[in-house]
């Protein structure tokens, strides 16, 4: 009898295990599973049994009252429930951010290599808007990039370089940014930061040899346009105007009436009481007249006549005059935008002395608000040789002020650059005259030098 339960056990083992393979199969098959075999009963069904060490015949199984074993019992059970079930579908799989922002990725550059610059642009936009894209600086840099070269494809420099401005400050040694940064504003005919740009190409790249072509580009368009504005100026030179006559100046009742000028093909008829014209440098004027012009209401209180200056004196005095009427005055309120800055500054002429008192007006935390990106060189040079000459008045703070703000323009550390020997020098000078009056510690003395490159 023990033999007997141990070969029952045995093949009611091996049954659940092939149900169990069964049921593992029928959930991981994406087809339809194959029907298993029928109840018994209905068909033959032959049932392997394992040999025994005894040659004894196997035992018959037990039955029940039904007339079935409770290993069929089982069997069938199990025949039942798999074929009233439906073979249940391979799961599909959600899309993930990584696929959608990989996708629309490769979509913009397939767009880009298909010359569909337009959907190229909108594609790698989706992209940048992408929380995968927005965690990862690199990415960004280079997408930004990607989209600048498709914005410079259909014209439009000015989002070009934006674009890559943004990806130099996610990635500086992205040389490609640098390298269309530059492209986009040669034709913005921004040629000082376009070269300053390729130069950068050339430090982060030296055996790039394409960088050198992109300069010598840039130097025979900014050649051609400067000689072709030359050409037009000399042509505005050449062109013929009508010749112009002086009409004498007649006094009358000691007064002095204005010099008047007539084109030739429209000259008034002078009446034959008027005598001939006379050059205005031989004109003999009392010297009442003379004290008129230079001191003004004074020459109504000397009424005693005088003897006729010589026609030195008076060109002389006129000079003075004139040298009096044109000087610059330093306004008091400060400029709203860059273009009067330019305007007032240019008036000057230089006059350092003019530009730093106009200087002392202008609050110095407007400087990146008021300059934006119009900062040349040239003004600069100028704003720090004005800086020097506030620095002799006692106003160190201000220099400082000064100084420290500036570096907060844009495109500051691209002007710069162009600065000259000597503009390098006087800075050296204000920076050490401002460590020996004690305004200026060793953290800020070290910004200043570093953002000057002195």
């Amino acid at each position: 009898m023990q033999e007997y339960f141990k070969e029952l056990q045995k093949w009611e083992q091996e049954q659940t295990e092939k149900d169990k393979k069964l049921k593992k199969a029928t959930a991981t098959a994406q087809a339809a599973p194959k029907p298993l075999p029928p109840i018994r009963g209905t068909a033959k069904v032959q049932v392997a049994v394992s040999k025994t060490p005894s040659r004894e015949p196997a035992p018959s199984a037990p039955r029940t009252q039904s007339g079935t074993t409770p290993a069929t019992m089982s069997l069938a059970g199990s025949d039942n429930a798999g074929n009233s079930s439906v073979a249940p579908q391979a799961p599909v799989q959600p899309r993930t951010p990584q696929m959608e922002f990989d996708e629309a990725k490769a979509k913009g550059n397939k767009a880009f290599q298909s010359g569909k610059y337009e959907q190229a642009i909108d594609m790698y936009s989706q992209c940048l808007e992408m929380d995968v894209c927005r965690a990862n600086h690199e990415t960004a840099s280079i997408l930004l990039s990607n989209r600048a070269i498709a914005y410079i494809k259909v014209g439009k420099f000015t989002k070009a370089e934006s674009d890559c401005t943004e990806s130099i400050a996610l990635n500086s040694t992205y040389v490609k940014s640098w390298l269309r940064r530059g492209a986009a504003r040669r034709d913005l005919k921004k040629f000082r930061e376009a070269l300053a740009d390729f130069e950068m190409v050339q430090k982060l790249s030296p055996d790039d040899q394409t960088v050198q072509e992109e300069i010598n580009r840039t130097h025979r368009i900014r050649d051609k346009l400067r000689e072709s504005a030359l050409k037009s100026l000399r042509d505005v030179k050449r062109i013929p105007t009508k010749p112009r006559r002086v009409i004498n100046i007649q006094e009358t009742d000691g007064r002095v009436k204005p010099q008047v000028s007539f084109d030739s093909t429209d000259e008034p008829s002078v009446p034959s009481s008027v005598s001939a014209p006379k050059p205005i440098v031989e004109l003999q004027t009392s010297h009442s007249k003379i004290h008129d012009l230079t001191v003004g209401s004074q020459a109504e209180s000397s009424q005693a006549p005088k003897a006729p200056a010589d026609s030195s004196s008076t060109a002389a005095a006129v000079k003075l005059v004139a040298g009096r009427s044109i000087t610059p005055t330093v306004p008091t309120v400060p400029p709203k935008t860059f273009y009067e800055l330019q305007r007032i500054w240019s008036s000057f002429k230089g006059d350092l002395s003019l530009c730093a008192k106009y200087l002392q007006v202008i609050p110095p935390e407007s400087f990146p608000r008021l300059f934006r990106e119009d900062l040349e060189p040239d003004m600069l040079s100028n704003i720090l040789a004005a800086c020097d000459v506030i620095l002799s008045r006692s106003e160190p703070s201000l220099t400082v002020q000064v100084l420290t703000n500036l570096m907060s323009v844009r495109r500051f550390d691209v002007t710069v650059q162009f600065l000259e020997s000597k503009d390098k020098t006087a800075i050296r000078s204000t920076l050490k005259q401002l460590q020996q009056a004690q305004v200026l510690s060793s953290d800020q003395l070290q910004a200043l030098q570093q953002s000057y490159r002195v």
